[in-house]
């Protein structure tokens, strides 16, 4: 979830410009939450043209904020496991590999391997 008070700094830019500085989402990802009103100001629904004003307060629950993971200590659901491959099936916005103040993902995944796997990025569901 992406909540954020805008401060006298961040004022004054459009907020598309300032979501796909501040957040993890990508450009395609944006222009479908503002055609679909899921982004709003001060809890109003918004354009991609609005101009940020200070205080505002900007929220959206399909987003989160860049570099804020989710930290869990559950294992991850293995949907397919072989010496070459993990398929996992993780929450958004949670760490696969943690931070420097967390273990991350794999770490207690029993069927992590050494060295930790390279990332692929998702999958998505329908393929």
């Amino acid at each position: 979830m992406y909540k954020k008070v805008v401060s006298a700094v961040e004022e004054n830019q459009k907020i598309f410009k300032y979501l796909l500085r501040t957040s993890d989402a990508t450009k395609i990802f944006l222009h479908k939450l503002f055609r679909k009103k899921k982004i709003s100001v001060n809890g109003k629904p918004i354009t991609k043209d609005y101009i940020l004003k200070e205080n505002d307060l900007i929220y959206c629950k399909d987003i989160f904020e860049k570099d804020k993971f989710i930290i869990t200590n559950e294992l991850p659901e293995i949907i397919y496991n072989d010496k070459n491959l993990i398929v996992v099936d993780k929450n958004v916005g949670e760490s696969v590999y943690g931070e420097k103040t967390s273990a991350g993902l794999l770490s207690p995944c029993p069927a992590a391997p050494e060295p930790p796997p390279a990332l692929l990025r998702r999958l998505i569901r329908s393929t």
